[in-house]
This record gives C-alpha cells, sequence and structure tokens, in this order.
C-alpha cells in the first residue's frame, strides 16, 4: 500500500498493511555469519510484535543467529529455513535458550529451524544449557499455565549440554495435603520429525 503526499509534501511513503507474516529482518536481525552478533532483541521484538497483534508468522531467513535467550508467547508461530535457518547460544553460560511466557501459551509452532548448542563432549559436564525449556508458569486472573495446543516439526537440535526438549509443569501446592497443581500443565502439543542429537551424533533420539 502506498500513501500519497499530502498537498505541499515532497515524497510518500509505503505502508505494511500484512502483519500476519513477519521476518526478524525488519526488526534488525542480520545472519550472523562468522562473526557473533547477539540477535535476541530484534528477534524478541519480532516475537513481541506479532504477540500484539494477536499472533502471526515470525520468519527467520536463511542464515545463523546468536541468541541469548527468547521467550515464547501465544499464538506465535516462528517458520525457519530447514537446513538453512540456524539458531545458536550467544555465550556459553548455563541456562535455557527457548522459553516460553508466563500463563497460557496457546497455538504456537517452531518449524524447520536448526539449534545447535555449540558444547563439544568435553564440556558436556560443565556446561548445561538446555534447548527448550517449557516451564508451565501461572499467570493471569486464573493463574494457571503452561503450553497448549502447539506444534513442533523438522527440528534438529545438536550439542546442548542440557536437555534438548525439556518440559516441567504440575509440582506440588505448597498447602495443606500437597496437592498436584493441575493448573500447570503442559498438553495437546505434537511433535514430528524431531531430531536431538548430543554428542557430535554420538547419542541419538528421533521424536
Amino acid at each position: 500500500m502506498i500513501i500519497a503526499p499530502v498537498s505541499g509534501g515532497i515524497t510518500g511513503r509505503w505502508l505494511r498493511i500484512n502483519y500476519h507474516e513477519v521476518s526478524v529482518k525488519f526488526f534488525g536481525a542480520r545472519d550472523s555469519g562468522t562473526s557473533t552478533q547477539d540477535n535476541t532483541e530484534p528477534i524478541q521484538a519480532a516475537i513481541d510484535f506479532a504477540a500484539d497483534r494477536g499472533g502471526g508468522v515470525v520468519l527467520m531467513p536463511e542464515g545463523t543467529y546468536y541468541v541469548t535467550q527468547l521467550t515464547l508467547k501465544t499464538g506465535v508461530s516462528i517458520k525457519g529455513e530447514f537446513a538453512g535457518t540456524t539458531i545458536l547460544p550467544f555465550s556459553a553460560v548455563n541456562g535455557d535458550l527457548i522459553i516460553i511466557d508466563s500463563g497460557p501459551v496457546v497455538r504456537i509452532s517452531i518449524e524447520d529451524p536448526i539449534f545447535n548448542g555449540r558444547v563439544s563432549i568435553r564440556e558436556f559436564e560443565e556446561n548445561i544449557i538446555n534447548c527448550f525449556h517449557i516451564e508451565a508458569k501461572p499467570g493471569g486472573i486464573a493463574q494457571n499455565g503452561g503450553l497448549w495446543e502447539s506444534s513442533f516439526k523438522n527440528i534438529r537440535i545438536q550439542n546442548f549440554g542440557g536437555h534438548g526438549l525439556k518440559f516441567t509443569g504440575g509440582g506440588l501446592n505448597q498447602g495443606p495435603g500437597q496437592e498436584y497443581d493441575y493448573l500447570l500443565p503442559n498438553q495437546f502439543n505434537s511433535f514430528e520429525n524431531i531430531r536431538v542429537i548430543n554428542g557430535q551424533a554420538k547419542d541419538e533420539k528421533v521424536l
């Protein structure tokens, strides 16, 4: 869509009206190539932008992207180019590369990227970075949470010292009787063609 110049104006301008799909490059992300540029801020900005508009698809064109930590949000899907989009941890500090927002996170999808933890066999005992840690955290009026009705497809996870996919939900309430907290489930999620490889293919698991 083009906005024509108003009377007395010099130039018109482009206005984007389709926000269902946005590229991380719209927000300043760049292929890190051989450098270690931290792309966390622009990629998270793309996720937040889509979430604020009720959801959408965040496109990650072919390239290598270093990130510190990304938070997934309801309705936002991340689409890479399989065998062409690689996401790596920016630094070797322990932690989780991909987490979810508090409250129920619903109807997201992750499709086609490669996640490479950059951890050699010698470093495994000292480096416990998890690729995905889907931890249910209470939020909203009902104080429920977790990942619901979401999908993971065509993903390769390799060389992480911790878990490739770690799901944490429920837990015991601290009140009388120590009952299980049913407000924090991870439920109704699907997995297709997921490869988790540790130690440079020494240990491979496929979903």
